[in-house]
């Protein structure tokens, strides 16, 4: 897979530093990342950068310079790239989509005397923690 070179990314990181301001860094860090993610999911589907210069309707060069780096990529352009590919390049969450997580804890007790028909008795205590008395 061909993404951003190191050196490439430290001359732009470097000039940012010296010159530039946070927004114009964080644009720049932004656009890198979307021009290696295309250029990974390019290399997964095994599709050449004038295949996708085709399905976009532009010219190989101008594909070249989209995913330098170091060219300003609006939604709309991202939005063609992402029909083009067919698959997302970046994703927004929102409250509704977002993945919330529960943390259960459980306390096993282990019983001596088990048998093959005891059911497990489940016990809440105040603070919503769940113990399984088996």
């Amino acid at each position: 897979m061909n993404t951003l070179k190191n050196n490439q990314t430290n001359l732009i990181d470097n000039w940012l530093d010296e010159y530039g301001s946070k927004e114009i860094k964080k644009l720049v860090s932004r656009n890198i990342s979307i021009s290696n993610r295309v250029i990974k999911i390019l290399a997964e589907k095994n599709m050449s950068r004038v295949e996708f210069a085709e399905l976009l309707g532009k010219s190989p060069s101008e594909v070249t310079k989209l995913l330098s780096g170091r060219q300003n990529l609006n939604t709309k352009t991202i939005v063609k790239m992402e029909i083009a590919l067919g698959q997302d390049i970046i994703s927004i969450c929102d409250e509704a989509s977002q993945v919330q997580t529960k943390h259960v804890y459980f306390t096993v007790f282990k019983n001596a005397s088990y048998h093959e028909d005891f059911t497990p008795t489940k016990v809440e205590d105040s603070n919503n923690k769940i113990a399984i008395a088996l």
